[in-house]
């Protein structure tokens, strides 16, 4: 197999936000419901457009699901996990900061702040799990 080949199987195909705000002095994570099984809490990622960068997908995806503006602060890491069609969806994360609320999330999703260790406890994908706890807070 070619390394091009490789290359392209392990580059991002969606991405994606954890977003946080301080409240009282302590650190709220976003969790928004999943498009299909509105109890099932995910983090706010999506599909990277042909023309965009995986920042401004990761923005973008966070406006659309969550309705909230938000600043990026780094990149956490990717995370994989095979979809029901068999397919292997990486999804680049980036750690970002609540910067406002927009009247309306595009999709009509529920969301929760909620602490990190109740939103590793919350979240449905394990891979979605691993990217916070890689937060060193």
């Amino acid at each position: 197999m070619s390394s091009l080949l490789l290359k392209k199987k392990n580059k991002p195909t969606h991405a994606g936000g954890v977003v946080f705000r301080e409240k009282n002095g302590q650190k709220e994570f976003l969790l928004v419901s999943a498009r299909h099984f509105p109890f099932i809490w995910v983090l706010p990622k999506g599909h990277i457009e042909p023309s965009e960068t995986e920042e401004k997908a990761a923005i973008r995806e966070v406006k659309e699901e969550a309705g909230v503006r938000v600043l990026i602060i780094n990149k956490i890491g990717n995370a994989e996990r095979f979809q029901w069609n068999f397919r292997k969806q990486i999804v680049a994360f980036y750690l970002m900061r609540f910067d406002g609320k927009y009247a309306k999330n595009k999709e009509n999703r529920k969301i929760l702040w909620t602490p990190v260790d109740n939103a590793i406890k919350k979240l449905f994908y394990s891979d979605q799990k691993q990217i916070l706890r890689k937060l060193k807070w």
